[in-house]
């Protein structure tokens, strides 16, 4: 959660927090809940390495050529731009398996050659041959030309092309669409931290036409 969520280990030691657990009967007494000492670097580092070999391991069941994802995004909170590779495969008894092997910082610029380093690197650590993989991704010069100077097979992402071809090619040539779609956005955030008020409000009023 602190991973995904981008928190502090002290959440731990927030009432809030710990009232949450309780109520949900995840732990029984405060005494349960794993102190932030408990979750230092030490534990999380042993933590880090058990997953690791269990990839490895897991990773050994990757076909030749299994399909790789690579994105570039700026977190909301920091504002960093941070780059990502995901490795795709389906093993033998046609079980999919996606992991993602390394989501980290990646400061401006994006050039091709930087992305280049950073995805054989990402293949090194891994143990796999960057020659013989398959790459999706958007459409952006950087990155196609990225793909070219490592001599890797690429194919278009096909989200990406149905986003462009809506956002540029459609919305924008359909009369009253986009102002439309600014109304709904506009709705939808007054209405986001009002759910539990108006889930109330509609259940009270079905129980009052229910009952006499």
């Amino acid at each position: 959660m602190c991973c995904c969520d981008l928190l502090p280990f002290s959440i731990v030691s927030n009432e809030g927090f710990q009232d949450f657990l309780m109520a949900y009967n995840i732990v029984n007494t405060v005494d349960n809940i794993r102190s932030r000492a408990t979750l230092n670097p030490f534990h999380l580092n042993q933590l880090y390495n058990a997953y690791m070999d269990r990839l490895n391991e897991e990773l050994k069941e990757a076909p030749y050529f299994p399909g790789m994802t690579c994105d570039m995004w700026t977190d909301k909170y920091r504002h960093r731009s941070c780059v990502c590779f995901t490795l795709h495969f389906v093993d033998s008894l046609f079980i999919s398996h996606s992991y993602t092997l390394r989501n980290e910082p990646f400061d401006h610029p994006h050039a091709a050659e930087a992305i280049k380093q950073r995805l054989i690197k990402v293949c090194d650590d891994f143990g796999l041959n960057s020659g013989k993989i398959i790459i999706a991704s958007d459409k952006g010069s950087n990155v196609q030309k990225t793909w070219r100077l490592a001599h890797i097979m690429h194919l278009s992402c096909a989200a990406h092309g149905l986003h462009n071809l809506l956002m540029v090619d459609v919305i924008p040539k359909i009369d009253g669409l986009s102002e439309l779609l600014d109304k709904v956005q506009a709705f939808i955030s007054k209405l986001r931290y009002r759910e539990n008020e108006l889930r109330d409000a509609f259940l009270h009023r079905a129980m009052t036409q229910i009952l006499p």
